[in-house]
């Protein structure tokens, strides 16, 4: 599961990846293994930093309680999406939830990505439930703070940028978390904490074709009304930001 296997090095980036579920697909068939497992989607969205670092990335697949050795470092571990919701609160998600305060507490750096920034959130007090404001997909966007700014070292003028497949929202700030920014259908759209833990909502290692693919699924077995799809196929077409989010997140979190 090692995507590289080389000594590390200055230029290397040590990176765990805690899976939180297979690939989504469809009985109709429409596979998203044609776009890659969510492991691959991962290392490639990481490994298109322009540092540059090179990844050597680690899989371990936390529904299945896998997690790393004790006696092994990462520089960075990254928590994936998933189909569930945090409030189904399985035995894996609460041996994660442990984990993840744990490992915290002892200077492990973290990403959360849509189910990985829910359930980073949880494991610090925050409440997630099912957005009463419906699914966000496909692309969306949403403004980052003037606070954010300053402290992500950047001067962004425009929203930020991404593809989005979520209906679960994260409902508080957990104390000393900062918002990165918010929009009307998720108020908050990631987390910052102490240059250790960065979380989004939004979905920065997706492609256009993982959307149309998402979309063709949630058509067919009516997971949302016709009309979100609909409109969510219109905005696909919108640029997103994801290849410019990953420097700034490595350099936030000391890389």
């Amino acid at each position: 599961r090692r995507r590289e296997n080389c000594e590390h090095s200055p230029n290397m980036l040590k990176l765990a990846i805690l899976k939180c579920d297979r690939v989504w697909r469809s009985h109709e068939g429409h596979y998203l293994e044609a776009h890659g497992d969510y492991d691959t989607m991962y290392h490639n969205w990481v490994s298109a930093n322009t540092k540059p670092l090179e990844v050597d990335s680690t899989v371990f697949n936390v529904f299945d309680g896998e997690y790393p050795p004790e006696d092994t470092h990462y520089d960075i571990m990254l928590i994936s999406g998933s189909k569930k919701g945090v409030y189904d609160q399985l035995d894996w998600m609460i041996r994660l939830q442990n984990y993840i305060r744990t490992t915290a507490a002892k200077g492990q750096k973290y990403i959360g990505i849509c189910f990985g920034h829910q359930i980073l959130a949880a494991a610090f007090g925050s409440q997630v439930i099912v957005n009463p404001n419906g699914w966000e997909v496909a692309t969306c966007s949403f403004p980052i703070s003037n606070q954010i700014q300053q402290e992500l070292n950047i001067t962004f003028t425009n929203d930020l940028r991404l593809y989005y497949a979520h209906k679960d929202i994260v409902t508080s700030v957990p104390e000393g978390f900062t918002v990165l920014g918010g929009n009307d259908k998720s108020p908050i759209q990631g987390l910052i904490k102490d240059n250790q833990i960065f979380t989004l909502q939004g979905h920065p290692e997706f492609s256009k074709g993982v959307l149309e693919c998402i979309l063709q699924i949630i058509e067919q077995e009516s997971l949302a009304d016709i009309e979100v799809v609909t409109e969510s196929r219109k905005k696909l077409a919108l640029p997103t930001d994801q290849l410019w989010l990953i420097d700034h997140v490595l350099e936030y979190l000391g890389f």
